[in-house]
């Protein structure tokens, strides 16, 4: 089925993924700008060449493969023939490796398009395009984020994609993006209808698993989730709380839990469990930001219960902090892969987890539990593609797009690389997907349910807001101070942020 939102209201990603009219951790961000390194498979001059395309061939789906390695080349696209020189920006590290691989099979596919990558680390990202896109030194194709892309779409740095979709509609296979993701992008206050940006990764919250070390249930004696629980992720906050509680023992070098609370992103997926009704959507007094983005709600009694609720966790010393650190030698390595930890939270991407673990120790993974009155909070979020407004290239860019967006490099990042899966139907719904990890089968069943909203600010200074919030809740969120301590300065800090006018 479809249902029917608003940006304000709640997101359903619905069974159907047909559209109307035109035919969604990994997520912190600092703010400071940086060279970026760039590289190419070949000679590339500093600034694009003009070009123009022709038609183009359906995309490849990845259900199309027979096995979980991403089809060889990409869509069969018909580039102009000249020779052009493209620049795209890139996140670095983990999580991100599908960019450079599906980049390099692009170009071997199309010998006469040089691609000249420059990587950027995440937090610097936001930044980087504005300063580039000042000095007019932005590249043709960038990454991004759905807190930092409203902004940038308000100041003009995104090129406006339907009439390219409409153009290359076999080959953008719009219609398997999922429905409710477009409609969230086209209606961020920046956008205004409009399409800029083409999703990517794209998750349910924050927080949105818990991983369990199944070993350190049983050496506890504490009553591991049942099968019925693992398969349903049919449990409840104080279900984990008594796991955590129960096996968690800092005495002995094992802690309990990790979950993100230093973003409002992120605690506003948690607080939306303690929903006055069970949702979806959760009720307006559990997020931590207005319905219609214009005030802080920190001091909700909803969203209060939920910050205490871990504040106890740490006071109780079942909460690792700042203070605490893993042995040298751990390089690559969190407490919980360390298998000195109960139970961590993850966006839902377990593959790096996964690998990092190995056999070490059994252990499972299952939806963020169901809170006080059974609402499973959710958080929209989902990273980008857009193409610069003011490119020399557009259907070459665009045709670098659909590779880097389509469902090749969607399935292959989430099934042999590190990252969720990308926002299409035909990834979250394919069964070697589900197959190999699990949870991603209930992850598609909870999109389908529905996702509540991205807390983004009325005046789209979400970048402002987050560095903040997280600024202010430092010593809370390390035991270094009380509900009363830091909720006044919290509050009066982001709230003079969302008070200010547009930038």
């Amino acid at each position: 089925m479809s249902t029917k939102v608003t940006r304000r209201g709640f997101l359903a990603f619905g069974a159907s993924v047909a559209l109307a009219g035109a035919a969604l951790a990994a997520c912190s961000g600092g703010g400071s700008t940086s060279s970026s390194s760039s590289t190419t498979s070949s000679s590339a001059a500093s600034t694009p060449a003009s070009s123009t395309s022709s038609s183009a061939a359906p995309t490849k789906s990845a259900s199309s493969t027979s096995s979980g390695q991403a089809a060889a080349t990409p869509a069969q696209q018909t580039t102009s023939g000249q020779q052009v020189t493209i620049r795209e920006a890139q996140f670095p590290g983990v999580g991100w490796e599908q960019d450079p691989r599906y980049t390099d099979i692009f170009m071997k596919a199309h010998p006469n398009v040089k691609v000249v990558t420059e990587s950027t680390p995440y937090g610097q990202m936001y930044q980087q395009v504005l300063t580039q896109g000042a000095t007019g030194t932005l590249p043709d194709i960038f990454p991004g984020h759905t807190r930092w892309v409203s902004y940038w779409e308000y100041k003009g740095l995104c090129l406006e994609l339907m009439p390219l979709v409409k153009s290359y509609a076999d080959e953008t296979k719009f219609d398997d993006f999922f429905p409710s993701i477009i409609k969230d992008m086209t209606g961020n206050p920046g956008a205004a209808g409009k399409l800029f940006t083409f999703p990517t990764i794209v998750h349910p919250g924050g927080n949105a698993v818990v991983e369990i070390n199944l070993d350190l249930i049983q050496k506890a004696g504490v009553t591991p989730p049942t099968q019925d629980q693992i398969d349903n992720s049919d449990w409840t906050v104080d279900d984990l709380e008594k796991i955590v509680r129960g096996a968690g023992n800092a005495k002995n070098n094992i802690w309990g839990l990790t979950a993100v609370y230093s973003s409002p992103l992120y605690s506003t997926q948690i607080t939306r469990s303690w929903s006055d009704t069970p949702g979806p959507s959760a009720s307006p007094d559990s997020w931590v930001l207005s319905t219609d983005g214009k005030k802080d709600q920190l001091g909700s009694p909803n969203v209060k219960e939920s910050f205490e609720w871990y504040r106890k966790l740490i006071a109780d010393g079942f909460v690792p902090t700042s203070a605490n650190q893993l042995p040298s030698g751990s390089s690559g390595l969190d407490f919980f892969t360390a298998g000195q930890e109960v139970a961590k939270t993850n966006i839902i991407a377990i593959q790096a987890d996964a690998k990092a673990i190995g056999d070490k120790f059994k252990w499972t993974t299952l939806l963020w539990p169901k809170g006080p009155k059974g609402c499973r909070g959710s958080c929209l979020s989902y990273n980008t593609w857009s193409i610069n407004s003011k490119t020399k290239a557009p259907d070459d860019t665009f045709h670098l797009l659909n590779t880097l967006t389509g469902t090749d490099c969607g399935f292959w990042a989430g099934y042999d690389g590190n990252a969720v899966p990308y926002c299409r139907h035909s990834i979250w719904f394919d069964q070697r997907l589900w197959q190999k990890y699990p949870i991603y089968k209930q992850g598609a069943a909870w999109f389908q349910q529905g996702i509540d909203p991205f807390p983004m600010p009325y005046n789209l200074r979400a970048q402002e807001y987050q560095d903040a919030f997280d600024q202010n809740t430092q010593k809370y969120l390390n035991g270094k101070q009380d509900w009363a301590g830091m909720y006044p300065t919290t509050h009066d800090a982001v709230q003079k942020i969302l008070d200010e006018g547009r930038p």
